[in-house]
């Protein structure tokens, strides 16, 4: 994990009480983006039961940036998470942490996820997509 802001102890304590979790600070985003790119995959599960209207349709800057760093992403069932990742094919939804270690043991999936990411990567990326945002701004101007 790192954290978003600044140093936190209560990842801190998680991490200490546990042999899965592993707690690297805070780093800038820049850093934090080359940084990732040595992992599997990304994390993009969150809390349903804090904002669950929230997390019905939002797609988190975390997902983008997990992709377009190479990333498989691992979500639980958010509905418009799990719409993007199932349409594109870019990363495995789960309904409980429980089902984790089942669906990685499935290589064949996992190549295939991972082809995906590679090949679409940058699909994803504001420097890819920087037109279609401004054009939809000019359009609301006129």
């Amino acid at each position: 994990m790192y954290s978003s802001r600044s140093e936190d102890p209560k990842f801190e304590r998680l991490a200490l009480e546990s042999e899965y979790i592993h707690y690297h600070g805070h780093l800038d985003c820049r850093d934090l983006l080359f940084e990732i790119t040595q992992y599997d995959y990304g994390w993009a599960g969150f809390n349903a039961t804090k904002n669950p209207v929230h997390l019905r349709t939002v797609l988190p800057n975390k997902l983008m940036e997990y992709l377009s760093c190479g990333l498989p992403v691992i979500s639980f069932d958010h509905e418009a998470q799990r719409k993007f990742i199932e349409e594109h094919g870019v990363g495995i939804i789960l309904n409980d942490i429980k089902e984790l270690s089942e669906r990685l043991s499935n290589k064949t999936e996992i190549a295939q996820i991972r082809q995906r990411v590679l090949e679409n990567r940058y699909s994803f990326t504001v420097e890819k997509n920087i037109g279609k945002v401004l054009q939809l701004y000019h359009s609301l101007l006129n």
